[in-house]
């Protein structure tokens, strides 16, 4: 067993004898983000700090960010994905891929394939 499954076990062991506190659910949320890089169990995490604690500004302000972060992210994805279709598009075009009905189609495919991600991106802010 490594050091972060250690520290996981902890807190897990920490948390089931003592499911009201806020604070504990905090700190756990940030090692499930900072150490694990698991989104969502951290935003599940802040999300019982903040209904233990409602008044806290710093949960709520600790969830925005991973919040945003995971925005940040899926929108790199779909910048990298849009590069890659573009220039698939332009290696085909200077490949002899001269028949317009295919370069249309091609065009479409990508076209669809872009607005599929860019909803995919506004799913997750």
């Amino acid at each position: 067993m490594n050091k972060i499954q250690r520290i996981e076990t902890e807190y897990k062991k920490a948390l089931a004898g003592n499911q009201f506190n806020a604070s504990l659910y905090n700190d756990y949320a940030l090692f499930l983000y900072r150490y694990k890089r698991d989104v969502e169990a951290s935003l599940k995490q802040l999300n019982r700090a903040i209904k233990f604690d409602p008044e806290n500004r710093m949960y709520k302000t600790n969830y925005i960010k991973i919040v945003k972060s995971r925005g940040a992210a899926v929108k790199k994805r779909y910048n990298l994905f849009a590069i890659f279709v573009v220039s698939l598009m332009l290696w085909l075009g200077f490949s002899g891929y001269n028949n317009y009905m295919n370069m249309l189609s091609l065009f479409i495919v990508a076209q669809i394939v872009i607005n599929y991600q860019r909803t995919l991106y506004k799913t997750h802010d």
